[in-house]
């Protein structure tokens, strides 16, 4: 899609875990693996990168939140602004870097509140994008993780969001 619109100079490094809540994304929490694994792989990246080639950690691309408990859902977003604060400092080059969150679909009462959480986060500061997928819940393969065509309307739609941020 980024590439479609004409976008010829980016780089979409991938990080993720399946299972757990968000305190796998806190950096400093008793199990911060994930946080961890962001930023090394993220740095392991980079740093093949070509001398001399500058670059800017532009955006966080996050969909989180299936697996959060009800105590992790209450903080969902007091900890994703917390994991885009610590990526930021954290991340070569990533000052600016705005983030970009793709909703979960999946129905329940602890998903209900990540998703106002998440929503609810482009309101409290500008850097944020929120991405609803709600229409995409028919294509839930187990009515919790997005099927392949779910999952490649989701990066469609992230691509666009970011489109947006930039032009």
């Amino acid at each position: 899609r980024l590439a479609a619109a004409g976008e010829t100079d980016f780089l979409i490094v991938k990080a993720s875990r399946g299972g757990g809540g968000n305190r796998f994304w806190l950096k400093g929490s008793s199990d911060d693996h994930m946080y961890r694994h962001v930023v090394e792989t993220v740095r392991q990246a980079v740093s093949v990168l070509p001398a001399g080639v500058a670059f800017d950690i532009a955006a966080l691309l996050y969909v989180q939140g299936e697996s959060d408990s009800p105590a992790e859902a209450e903080v969902s977003g007091e900890r994703l602004r917390l994991l885009a604060d610590n990526l930021r400092h954290d991340l070569p080059h990533a000052a600016n870097m705005k983030v970009l969150v793709g909703g979960i679909a999946a129905p329940g009462a602890s998903r209900d509140i990540v998703r106002g959480q998440q929503a609810n986060l482009p309101s409290q500061d500008a850097r944020f994008r929120y991405v609803d997928t709600l229409d995409l819940q028919p294509l839930l393969y187990d009515q919790l993780h997005f099927n392949k065509t779910a999952k490649l309307e989701l990066g469609c739609r992230l691509a666009d969001a970011w489109l947006a941020c930039v032009r």
